[in-house]
């Protein structure tokens, strides 16, 4: 099956919507926190975090 452009633009575009949102919020200065990113980081990876 041939896939076309407008068959990829479909299927993609909830990630580039996802990926604009995401933008706006780091421009906006709404980011994860050192220590939210260290929890994040520590809960998937089994590393102890820092205190």
């Amino acid at each position: 099956m041939e896939k076309t452009t407008g068959d990829i633009d479909l299927r993609e575009a909830w990630q580039l919507a996802d990926i604009e949102a995401g933008l706006r919020e780091a421009e906006r200065g709404d980011v994860a926190s050192d220590a939210e990113l260290e929890a994040t980081i520590a809960k998937f990876t089994n590393r102890k975090q820092h205190r």
